[in-house]
């Protein structure tokens, strides 16, 4: 049985802060849930690149460093 998801408010309210565009938002959704890089990508029908720079702007605009920082984050 799929568990619910319980880092909707803290995906939005990060976005919301943050000011992330909404496709950025779909990428930070996708490591909240487990997902990487690339099968966000593939669910997305875009190239790994354009994740991968989407993430990198993500970096920019919260400050954080690393995805494992920004999934500690999204926990708290």
């Amino acid at each position: 049985a799929d568990l619910p998801d319980q880092s909707g408010e803290s995906v939005d309210s990060l976005a919301s802060a943050c000011s992330l565009t909404d496709k950025e938002r779909l990428v930070l959704t996708g490591l909240s849930r487990g997902h990487n890089l690339r099968d966000i990508a593939a669910g997305r029908g875009v190239s790994f690149n354009t994740v991968r720079a989407q993430l990198r702007s993500i970096y920019a605009k919260t400050g954080i460093r690393s995805q494992r920082e920004l999934i500690l984050r999204l926990k708290r």
